[in-house]
């Protein structure tokens, strides 16, 4: 009967304790979240056609396309995972 009564305020004192720190990461991923959606997406379209022209274009030999695809695609998707993990910290 103790042990169960001791674990029940083990689990109030971590639900508190999660809130409590959950609660800032939260406002800083709301906050946060239109500056990274614009910025990023921007960032990203921007990145890409300008890799696209750089490698049509035949000016520099020695560019790194596809790692430039690769981050600017990065660049474009990094938002949607932030607010997918925005939303997992604000379902529970």
């Amino acid at each position: 009967m103790n042990a169960a009564r001791e674990m029940t305020r083990a689990r109030a004192i971590g639900a508190i304790t999660w809130k409590l720190v959950r609660l800032p990461i939260i406002y800083a991923l709301v906050i946060s979240e239109p500056i990274l959606r614009i910025g990023l997406t921007t960032i990203g379209v921007l990145g890409i056609v300008s890799a696209v022209v750089i490698e049509l274009s035949g000016s520099a030999p020695n560019f790194p396309f596809w790692a430039a695809l690769l981050f600017f695609g990065c660049c474009i998707f990094y938002p949607v995972l932030h607010l997918a993990f925005l939303r997992i910290l604000a379902a529970r």
